[in-house]
């Protein structure tokens, strides 16, 4: 069976591990640069559905009228779709679009959850979303992120790295490492550090979603003497170098979905600490041993005392409780109830003697 995704991400590895995955079990998915009905018509007979990522990618960042008419255009295509009687598959990746979303953004939601086969969600928790905010006729299936082995080739050490940065190699460091962006929570970790004094350091680095909040970060930062931040793009090694260079990650989200970085971390041998959110108390339910993740409240002092929890073991044990996570979620296991529905899909057009 053959798919085609959209949008394309470049900035994220999930799409070419979720489809090298699926490549294992006799499903091809390949990118597709184009929503248009003459252009899905034209390919009808070798395609068997499409797959849809972030649909606030699909609608575009535009004025209100702007995405209103994206999300007419989408409600087009998926009527064509469903008249060639072919699948759509959507992974829900956010339930809502990060920092600027509007009104129409969640008819774009509904418009793709009420055509869907297939909704591919990350947690348990976010099926029941789905599930209560839109009563799908399509079938929900919970496929964990998976994790990030043989991706990352990080080329400095972990004391190069804090050299570097102007950290101090005789202390702790816990991190904010990837995108600078108002939800991720970038405020509180600086607000928890503060009280650390000596104790422990904090490391931001990444690339601000725009020049004025990455000042006003930079700003809070600089007040504190254990704080150090590097704000810019970084490539994946870079990425996973920064990672390496702390001794816990902070994930302090305000709101999440999915999260990339959880499985990241994980897959670095990195323990994670994280704003008592959903996604994460489900993942904290589940760990096998304790250290791996710990979620708190979204309050400075609460953080404080999660940082000073997950020190308190050894490092040895905390990077073996990551890693041992992070073994649980190989592409090739985690697709596998995903297969299991698409492939039904080619048995049932088969018995019938049609197409999917």
């Amino acid at each position: 069976m053959r798919f085609e995704y959209f949008p394309r991400s470049t900035e994220n590895r999930y799409q070419e591990d979720f489809a090298a995955a699926m490549r294992q079990h006799g499903i091809v998915m390949e990118p597709t640069e184009r929503l248009e009905n003459s252009y899905l018509i034209a390919r009808a007979s070798s395609l068997d559905g499409v797959h849809f990522h972030w649909i606030e990618s699909i609608i575009g960042e535009g004025s209100t009228m702007q995405r209103a008419r994206a999300t007419l255009g989408l409600y087009t295509y998926l009527r064509c779709l469903k008249r060639l009687n072919k699948r759509l598959i959507w992974t829900v990746h956010n339930h809502a679009r990060h920092d600027k979303g509007m009104r129409v953004d969640a008819l774009a939601y509904r418009v793709v959850a009420r055509a869907a086969d297939l909704i591919i969600v990350h947690s348990r928790w976010s099926g029941d979303y789905i599930q209560r905010k839109y009563n799908p006729a399509g079938r929900i299936v919970v496929m964990p992120h998976g994790n990030y082995d043989d991706f990352y080739h990080p080329r400095q050490s972990v004391a190069q790295t804090r050299r570097a940065a102007g950290l101090r190699e005789d202390r702790p460091v816990c991190g904010v490492i990837g995108s600078v962006r108002p939800y991720r929570g970038h405020e509180l970790a600086i607000q928890a550090a503060a009280t650390w004094g000596d104790e422990c350091q904090l490391f931001i680095s990444g690339k601000p979603y725009n020049a004025d909040y990455g000042r006003q970060i930079e700003s809070a930062a600089g007040k504190h003497a254990n704080i150090r931040c590097r704000l810019s793009r970084l490539t994946n090694d870079e990425y996973a170098e920064a990672v390496q260079a702390c001794d816990i990650v902070l994930l302090p989200y305000n709101e999440v979905t999915s999260s990339g970085a959880l499985l990241s971390a994980w897959s670095l041998s990195r323990p994670v600490i994280a704003t008592a959110l959903p996604l994460f108390c489900d993942f904290e339910r589940d760990q096998l041993t304790r250290g791996a993740i710990k979620t708190t409240k979204p309050a400075p002092e609460a953080m404080t005392d999660a940082v000073r929890e997950l020190l308190a073991i050894n490092s040895a044990e905390r990077i073996a409780a990551a890693r041992g996570e992070a073994d649980r979620f190989p592409w090739k296991s985690v697709v596998q109830p995903v297969a299991q529905v698409v492939q039904s899909w080619n048995g049932a057009a088969k018995s019938s003697g049609g197409s999917t």
